[in-house]
């Protein structure tokens, strides 16, 4: 089992989400954020599907990876007024 990440950027369509499953033949997938990511399951990942979303959805990154190695342990935010109260991005 595969999980396939797609990030649009800056925005990912119902219809970038549905070319990628066609391509990956998969019909299971998963908002991750509306309109931003989403996961599709696939159980085998041919050799050339990143490759082949790559080229049909340019404006979308794509992450191919081990349904049994996925660990999230990223997060990104916007500290200014974000994480803490103060806009300190001048103090920097």
């Amino acid at each position: 089992m595969f999980i396939v990440t797609l990030v649009g950027t800056p925005e990912l369509s119902s219809q970038d989400v549905l070319a990628a499953s066609e391509i990956l033949a998969s019909r299971d997938h998963i908002w991750i954020d509306s309109g931003q990511a989403a996961d599709i399951e696939v159980s085998a990942l041919a050799p050339d599907g990143v490759a082949r979303i790559e080229a049909a959805l340019p404006h979308v990154d794509v992450f191919a990876q081990p349904a049994s190695a996925r660990h999230r342990r990223l997060f990104v935010a916007d500290m200014d007024s974000t994480m803490i109260q103060a806009e300190c991005i001048d103090e920097l």
